[in-house]
Formats: structure tokens, sequence, C-alpha cells
């Protein structure tokens, strides 16, 4: 660790009033230092937690293919797998739509 000589006379100075070392002033500060990311590490993360809760809960009460096909009309059931019996690559047949623009 790299420190200009009027951190050491500062530190030297701290460590003589405190009756403690040098090494020991660094070791607390880099705990010091190190405990306050971590909390706001953690402070992060719960945010995050929260918007993801806020989003899905948001998302949840829209309507999707579930809620639509337990009241399927005559013309949704016909229409309903009537591309299953055919071979067709999905992301060829993608490629091909996104081809003719």
């Amino acid at each position: 660790m790299d420190i200009g000589d009027p951190e050491v006379k500062a530190l030297d100075r701290l460590a003589q009033r405190e009756k403690t070392s040098r090494a020991a002033l660094i070791r607390k500060a880099v705990d010091d230092f190190l405990a306050r990311n971590s909390v706001r590490a953690i402070q992060l993360f719960m945010e995050s937690l929260k918007r993801s809760i806020f989003l899905f809960s948001r998302n949840s009460g829209r309507k999707t293919a579930v809620h639509f096909s337990w009241s399927c009309s005559s013309s949704e059931e016909e229409a309903f797998g009537l591309w299953g019996d055919r071979k067709v690559d999905g992301l060829a047949y993608q490629k091909d739509i996104r081809s003719e623009s």
C-alpha cells in the first residue's frame, strides 16, 4: 500500500494519541470502509428486490393467454392449433418475415 508522507505522519500522531499502532488504525479504517460499502450493497439489493416485486405485482393483473383460453368463441376454437400439423422452424420463419421489410 502506498501512503504519502503527510498521511503517514498524521496516522502516527493519531496512533500515539489513541495508544495503538499505525497498522491497527489502517485495519480499522479498511474494516469501516468495507462495512459501509457492504451496507450500501445490501441497500441496493433490497431496492432492486422491491422494484422487482412492484413490477411483478403491477404486471400480474394483466390478461394472459391462459385467461383467454377459458372463454374461447367458436372461431377462436377453430383457429386454435391451426398450424399444429405444419413443420415450421420458428427461427427460419422469423428471419423470413423480417427479411420482407
